[in-house]
């Protein structure tokens, strides 16, 4: 179980920090491939788009974006207060923000997070199922 605490230092101490901050390499990498094995039109890449529409702002929201991540994944059911807690996590809600939120289409928030996580389970990012 990772604990994430919510404490965030001094701008200079943070801008300092990130500078040593080695890129996590396979992190980004198995990011990357779940982006290349989706579309926008699944239910993932409406959530991945959503995501990207809202950007979670370190400097100014009181959640690490980690944090709201984390929460989403224990508590699929809370998924329309998660997606609130996003959008006011900067106090702004934008344009792009209101189309990614229209597009996935929430009539039914439950059946949205089964449909991800059956699709997250298909998702091939090694190409394992590829025929040789």
């Amino acid at each position: 179980m990772v604990v994430l605490l919510n404490v965030k230092p001094p701008s200079s101490t943070r801008k300092a920090s990130m500078e040593k901050t080695p890129v996590d390499t396979q992190l980004l990498t198995q990011t990357m491939a779940y982006l290349l094995c989706t579309t926008p039109e699944t239910t993932l890449g409406k959530l991945l788009n959503f995501c990207l529409a809202a950007k979670v702002e370190v400097e100014t929201s009181d959640k690490a974006p980690a944090t709201f991540a984390q929460e989403l994944i224990a508590q699929p059911e809370q998924l329309a207060s998660w997606l609130q807690a996003v959008i006011d996590s900067d106090d702004r809600f934008s344009v792009d923000e209101m189309i990614a939120l229209k597009e996935m289409g929430l009539k039914d928030a439950q059946g949205f997070m089964a449909q991800l996580f059956e699709e997250v389970k298909t998702v091939d990012i090694h190409g394992s199922q590829q025929s040789s």
